[in-house]
């Protein structure tokens, strides 16, 4: 994800980048998901951290595969950092499957990663959920710009 250019990106993600702050963004691809895609997006506040869940309901009781689940964290982790214009990083990430012996993850997704749990979470603190868009800030001094100009 984070080789693609955004003018490769389905118009669903512009939409996402588009947002206000990173938790609007992943709300905007949740009810995307919902309503066009097999993936359901569980988003829950546990105190204070976000947890972010993949399912496919209509898979029944085969488990997602492993790929599958990669690149949803992924792009979800990577459409926080380029729409916040930060090194954004889950505070960890919980897989139901058992460690690989060549791990990645923690180096790509910053934070730990937990094997053998009882859900496959991607899991962010609170903070971060409220993290601006880069766009949002750029129109903000774009308005403020302007408003001071007509004084």
């Amino acid at each position: 994800m984070s080789q693609v250019e955004t003018d490769q990106y389905h118009p669903t993600l512009l939409a996402a980048l588009h947002a206000r702050t990173y938790r609007e963004a992943i709300e905007r691809l949740a009810r995307y998901k919902k309503l066009c895609s097999a993936e359901e997006f569980r988003i829950t506040q546990k105190g204070d951290e976000i947890l972010v869940e993949v399912s496919w309901p209509f898979a029944g009781e085969e488990p997602a595969p492993a790929l599958l689940i990669d690149a949803v964290f992924a792009l979800v982790t990577e459409l926080g950092r380029r729409g916040t214009k930060r090194r954004l990083n889950p505070k960890r990430i919980e897989l139901t499957r058992p460690a690989e012996p060549e791990n990645r993850f923690e180096q790509y997704f910053g934070c730990p990663v937990k094997y053998c749990t009882t859900r496959d979470a991607l899991i962010f603190a609170l903070l971060t959920w409220s993290f601006p868009s880069s766009r949002t800030t750029m129109n903000s001094c774009k308005c403020s710009r302007h408003s001071s100009n007509k004084n």
